[in-house]
């Protein structure tokens, strides 16, 4: 008999001697299960075996049974799911052992009949990464570490290594296996090797010193120069003040006088008031000077001197722009 036609007649036996649900189900689930596993059992009848694997799945998960896992394992078989195939067949065997069902052997045969074809994988992990506790995960399924650097069987085909270790963003590795290989390896010493460095001997980076550029610049002279420019303004008004005062004085006192009377003695007027309009002008234009060079505090010079007269003082200003 060929290899397709005994596997057909494995199937018909299946279907023959046991029902697709398990036992003791809420009986929601079993209506469900049922429905399923009859919607997988016309797809796989069909032929069509990767459409009726999810409908056994599903079935299998609401109501585990003998008769839904040796369906599922022969479908997994045909689709050269060879390790899918013979994890569900061990699956079948236990459940049959536990509810003394004569399927046992029959899963068991095709369990053995399935080793020899399984591909293998390893995930290497060496003490130094292992020490990180990282989370392997093999197709979004967790590798406890007791499988690691340990061959597994996996399904032909490609697949995905996640790892991920506390504090770090995971990292993903592929793989591919070739149907009937046992020796792909995947080791994880490169791509765990930063994550497992402890976070206590990574040095903060000092930052770089400022360029010359950038170094501190002094206080703006310009608000400087403004409120000494104010102050030498208001000093500036109060000598005109004064010299003004002492003029109208000497002006009043004059003018009181008959004109046959002498001339009072000056007593210093007309010196303070020349004191006082040269200090005042110099003030003012000092004040003037250095509240216009205020908004221009570079590339100015300014010289401000008394100047005696002969009717009195002023003030000798220079200034250059």
């Amino acid at each position: 008999m060929t290899r397709t036609g005994a596997l057909g007649v494995t199937a018909v036996a299946i279907a023959l001697l046991a029902p697709a649900v398990a036992w003791a189900q809420a009986p929601d689930d079993v209506a469900r299960a049922d429905a399923l596993f009859n919607a997988g059992k016309q797809l796989r009848d069909a032929g069509q075996y990767a459409d009726a694997i999810p409908q056994f799945a599903q079935s299998s998960h609401l109501a585990p049974g003998v008769g839904v896992s040796l369906y599922l394992a022969d479908c997994y078989e045909r689709t050269g799911r060879t390790a899918s195939a013979w994890t569900e067949f061990r699956k079948a065997e236990r459940l049959a052992r536990d509810r003394n069902d004569k399927r046992a052997d029959l899963a068991r045969a095709r369990e053995e009949a399935l080793e020899p074809k399984l591909s293998g994988l390893t995930i290497a992990v060496p003490p130094a990464v292992a020490r990180a506790a990282p989370e392997v995960l093999l197709d979004g399924a967790r590798i406890p570490p007791d499988e690691w650097n340990a061959g597994m069987a996996v399904d032909p085909g490609d697949h995905v290594i996640t790892v991920s270790v506390a504090g770090r963003e995971p990292r993903m590795l592929a793989a591919h296996v070739e149907a009937g290989s046992r020796t792909a390896v995947v080791h994880l010493d490169d791509i765990v090797a930063v994550a497992v460095v402890p976070a206590a001997t990574v040095s903060p980076v000092a930052p770089p010193p400022p360029p010359p550029s950038e170094t501190a610049s002094p206080p703006d002279s310009g608000a400087v120069r403004r409120w000494l420019g104010i102050g030498f303004l208001g000093l500036g008004a109060t000598g005109i003040g004064v010299g003004t005062a002492i003029v109208l004085n000497k002006n009043q006192t004059n003018s009181n006088l008959s004109s046959c009377a002498p001339a009072p003695p000056d007593n210093g007027a007309t010196l303070g008031s020349t004191i006082a309009f040269a200090a005042g002008g110099v003030a003012l234009a000092t004040g003037l000077i250095l509240t216009v060079s205020a908004s221009h505090p570079k590339g100015m010079g300014m010289v401000v001197a008394p100047l005696m007269t002969a009717g009195g003082g002023g003030a000798l200003v220079r200034a250059t722009f």
